[in-house]
Order: structure tokens, then sequence, then C-alpha cells
């Protein structure tokens, strides 16, 4: 019975904790309308994950795969590649969901890459 003394303000403080770090997430989102191969989203600062999302994906040559990677951008040096992901660019309303994380914090964007050999039109969002 004595550990049932604190459930309460354990679990106050876990809710404590959720809504916090829920009022602190970020929502970026936009259109791409028949973007080159190279284009980034907006830079997010000081983070270390991100989810992306896309959907309404035209890539104009295929309508297969979209290529995406999260860019690491260095204060001096070019940005860099960290971990490049794809799927299905076909227009449907369906969110694909691409997921990126590092272990420590540092600016970001989510890059359409070169290795994608046209032009794509696509909803996005990014949540971090």
């Amino acid at each position: 019975m004595r550990h049932r003394k604190y459930l309460g303000l354990i679990l106050g403080l876990g809710l404590s904790l959720l809504v916090a770090a829920s009022a602190l997430a970020v929502t970026t989102s936009g259109r791409w309308s028949s973007a080159a191969p190279g284009t980034n989203t907006p830079l997010m600062q000081n983070i270390n994950s991100t989810y992306f999302r896309f959907w309404s994906c035209v890539n104009y040559n295929s309508d297969l795969e979209a290529y995406w990677d999260w860019m690491h951008h260095w204060p001096i040096l070019p940005s860099t590649g960290t971990y490049q992901q794809h799927d299905a660019c076909r227009n449907t309303t369906t969110k694909k969901l691409l997921i990126w994380s590092a272990t420590s914090l540092a600016d970001y964007s989510v890059e359409y890459t070169h290795y994608n050999n046209s032009n794509v039109s696509t909803n996005w969002s990014q949540d971090y």
C-alpha cells in the first residue's frame, strides 16, 4: 500500500512532461510545385529528430519513388546527408511518413535528393 502513496504524484509529473513536450513541438508544412532535385525544407535548428510526411506527390519522370535525405547543416562546411530514405510518390492523399534521428542536437533540413531524376510536386510537413 505504501507504493500507491506516490502514484498520483508520479502520474501527474509524467502527464506534465508529456504536455510540455507536445507544446514545444514545432510543425512546418508547405506545397512544392515542380521542385527540382536538391530542394530543401526550411532549416530546423537545434534538433535531433524529425517526422517528415509527404502526400499528393507527383514525380514527373516515373511516379514511382521519391528519395529524401536528412541534411546536417554545419556552421562553415557544406551540408551533408545523414541517411537517405525513399517511398512511393503517387498522386494519392495517403501520407507517407519518414523518421530521422541523431544522438546530438544540430541544424537539419529534409532534401528532395539529387538521386531523383525529375522534379516533384508534393505537399509536405515536418514535426520536430
